[in-house]
């Protein structure tokens, strides 16, 4: 009876830990997935319209690539550095950052998929909001995961708008869009 009751235990830490693989899998693949689309969308652009393209275009189509290549590699090093999560010793490195950087970042990244879908991205942020001390890495995926979703998810020629306000103390995010919506 109790070799029963300890193979039960057994079964339900082995069913418990391979949900987690998968929510960690899944989580995973997303983080990837928007700095490699960028990646391929740009040098599929690059290798197949490049004699039509202007010396200016390439080098913004580059340096496209490069973006995505580093944050691509950011998220590989986050990866890396679960232990520290899993430990409790993972630090934020927490500075000040003008608001522009992370819009310029976020269309950057997600032009692509942007102009595939005709999409108009549009910010609205607060005129008070000129900078925000956070982890420029962690915001910076917060914002390209909300971003990119809505961009997955809205129709052809549709709007997303990105909306920043400050309440109080919080600064408070809204992504508008026109797809099929989260609760």
């Amino acid at each position: 009876r109790m070799k029963n009751l300890e193979l039960e235990n057994q079964t339900q830490k082995t069913a418990e830990a391979s949900d987690t693989l998968k929510k960690f899998l899944a989580m995973f693949s997303h983080e990837l997935r928007s700095p490699l689309n960028s990646i391929i969308g740009f040098s599929d652009l690059l290798s197949t319209r490049f004699g039509e393209l202007s010396g200016e275009t390439i080098q913004d189509f580059m340096q496209n690539i490069n973006t995505s290549g580093r944050h691509l590699q950011q998220i590989i090093n986050d990866i890396l550095d679960l232990s520290k999560i899993e430990a409790g010793t993972m630090e934020l490195h927490i500075a000040s950052h003008p608001v522009g950087y992370f819009r310029e970042s976020v269309e950057r990244m997600l032009a692509a998929d942007i102009a595939a879908k005709r999409i108009r991205l549009t910010f609205d942020v607060s005129a008070e909001l000129d900078e925000l001390v956070v982890d420029q890495t962690r915001f910076n995926q917060i914002l390209l995961n909300l971003v990119s979703n809505a961009v997955k998810f809205s129709h052809d020629g549709g709007e997303i708008v990105l909306a920043a306000r400050r309440v109080s103390n919080d600064l408070v995010f809204i992504v508008h869009d026109g797809g099929i919506g989260i609760k």
